[in-house]
């Protein structure tokens, strides 16, 4: 059996471990997808509409922090962009408590956001720089609560090439809570990123936490497990150009097949991006245990037979206890104007319908009746003939898929055809028959169920190309990426990236150095390439798993968790 050689086996064990919260659910892919946009944000510092159809990220990789006062002492989320010109950042924080007085000796000590760029994806090997930051385009920017442009530093070789004087941002207060939201715009040609769809480049973000006045109390990672990456690109995550381009309004692609409604994420939704929930209607954070206690996350498509959403609810406790008043137990409102007339104030009796899927401790959940003066084809035997629903419970909480036929919603199943939409999750927590908090996709005005002018508005559009398919427009390094999920059982996903053709070896060992697995082992032209390993016959524990390319080895850990 082949081992580890002793040095590298031995230098594995110098890096301290980081906490993590729920580490093996931080992302729901390895990669962070870039959407364009079709138009740029307003720099404001507030979330224009643009913003809301964007996948939201949170940062939940905790480094060196002390203990929290509770969750949303310091917590992060972010949503990023681009288009031809820029990069665009939009970032939100709860924080009781936000200091800047260590400028300008220790920035890095006061409350702050951190972007980190690899625009050529090398990990700090061009120039054979031995994998420090390198003298072309890695660069660590700091962006300090309360300062303007004198606030900024930033970290690298390379830091005079670039200009925050011709860089876009702005901060605001959060208005019913505690924190922070900020939003900027980077020129590309200063971060030499190219958008062409497929390309990837390193990226990281963190969140700095002062909350006593003194030294930092914590960093908040969306990546990253430990504070290396203001030294080492290596050390970053893995962001996407995909070939999305979002606006104003919601994009709907088509699917290239029909659903099979079961409430189990087949391939084709990768093609949709995931739409978030943007808003806490009543801002009652108090009530929340953590993150993963209210939430929910969608796709839609379109398909032959109807318009199909895929929901994830991520809740810690679920109830359904209020009979007739079931607004105020566990549930997700879908609500439709499919002709998009926008009717003020009301709802115009034609097309206009708030559908309501309840959660039910025997079935998972139940279509519990649509709201609002709806046309004959929204009738009670019509409903329940045709919509398609299903429903599973998950680790996180409970899954909905549901389908409603185009002859029932009245709309017209063309690319182009515009409809109004909106998406609410009503959680009850404590089973008192009064709903704790609602989360609402693009508004906070809670009277969609209604006024159908609240409603955004979707586009059914052709089916989008997957960007997984993609290989980048240049591999100019050689890369090993952390795997995912992690922890994991049985299986995890490894990607890579090779420079040049040659030969490849993708191997695991376990913690004594022991070779238990080879993945790859053959002649691998330049490109991304992605393995995986199936840990089923191996134990629980920490495993290392090493690429060697002949030039270079590199090797990351994981854990196994039956």
């Amino acid at each position: 059996m082949k081992k580890l050689p002793l040095v590298l086996f031995s230098l594995l064990f110098i890096f301290s471990v980081a906490g993590s919260v729920n580490a093996q659910i931080v992302a729901a892919d390895t990669i962070l997808p870039i959407s364009k946009l079709e138009k740029p944000p307003v720099i404001d510092g507030k979330m224009d509409t643009v913003w809301t159809w964007i996948p939201r990220t949170m940062a939940t990789k905790i480094v060196d922090a002390t203990e929290l006062d509770d969750w949303y002492d310091w917590a992060v989320w972010f949503k990023v962009a681009c288009d031809n010109e820029n990069f665009y950042i939009y970032c939100w924080a709860a924080d009781e408590s936000l200091y800047d007085d260590t400028f300008p000796s220790n920035p890095w000590e006061d409350d702050s956001y951190e972007l980190y760029f690899d625009a050529d994806y090398s990990h700090g090997w061009h120039n054979d720089n031995a994998g420090g930051y390198d003298d072309l385009d890695d660069i660590q920017m700091r962006f300090p609560w309360n300062r303007g442009t004198e606030g900024i530093t930033l970290g690298g070789a390379n830091t005079a090439k670039f200009d925050p004087l011709a860089w876009e941002f702005e901060q605001n207060d959060l208005e019913n809570v505690s924190g922070w939201e900020w939003e900027a715009s980077i020129p590309l040609s200063q971060l030499m990123l190219d958008t062409t769809p497929g390309t990837i480049f390193g990226f990281e973000f963190d969140g700095n936490e002062d909350d006593d006045g003194t030294t930092r109390d914590g960093k908040l990672k969306w990546w990253g497990n430990d504070d290396t990456a203001w030294n080492f690109p290596s050390a970053f995550g893995t962001a996407e150009i995909t070939s999305r381009v979002a606006g104003e309004y919601l994009d709907v692609p088509k699917a290239k097949d029909n659903f099979a409604i079961d409430a189990q994420m087949e391939d084709t939704w990768k093609e949709a991006a995931w739409i978030p929930g943007n808003f806490l209607q009543d801002n009652s954070w108090a009530k929340f245990d953590d993150w993963y206690d209210s939430y929910m996350q969608w796709k839609l498509m379109w398909d032959n037979a109807g318009l199909v959403y895929f929901v994830e609810v991520w809740d810690s406790e679920y109830k359904e206890d209020t009979g007739q008043r079931d607004w105020q137990d566990d549930a997700i409102e879908l609500y439709l104007d499919t002709d998009n007339s926008k009717t003020e104030g009301t709802y115009d009796g034609i097309d206009d319908a708030q559908v309501r899927f309840v959660w039910d401790a025997a079935n998972i959940v139940n279509l519990q009746g649509v709201g609002g003066v709806v046309a004959p084809s929204w009738s009670a035997d019509g409903m329940n003939g045709g919509i398609e629903f299903a429903g599973v419970e998950t680790d996180l909480g409970w899954n909905l898929e549901v389908r409603f036929p185009f002859d029932l919603i009245m709309l017209d199943n063309s690319i182009g055809t515009e409809f109004g939409i909106e998406m609410d999750y009503n959680d009850d927590d404590d089973g008192t028959a009064e709903r704790d908090h609602k989360i609402k996709t693009y508004t906070m005005d809670d009277n969609t169920w209604q006024n159908a002018s609240l409603l955004g508005t979707a586009v059914l559009t052709a089916g989008a190309t997957e960007v997984d398919d993609y290989e980048p427009a240049v591999i100019i390094g050689y890369a090993l990426d952390q795997n995912y999920p992690n922890p994991f059982n049985p299986t995890t996903s490894i990607s890579y990236s090779v420079a040049k053709t040659g030969n490849v070896e993708l191997k695991i060992f376990d913690l004594l150095g022991k070779e238990v697995s080879v993945l790859v082992n053959e002649v691998k032209s330049a490109g991304r390439y992605s393995a995986t390993f199936d840990g089923a016959d191996l134990s629980s524990g920490v495993y290392f798993y090493t690429l060697n390319t002949g030039d270079q080895t590199f090797t990351k850990k994981m854990t196994l968790m039956k």
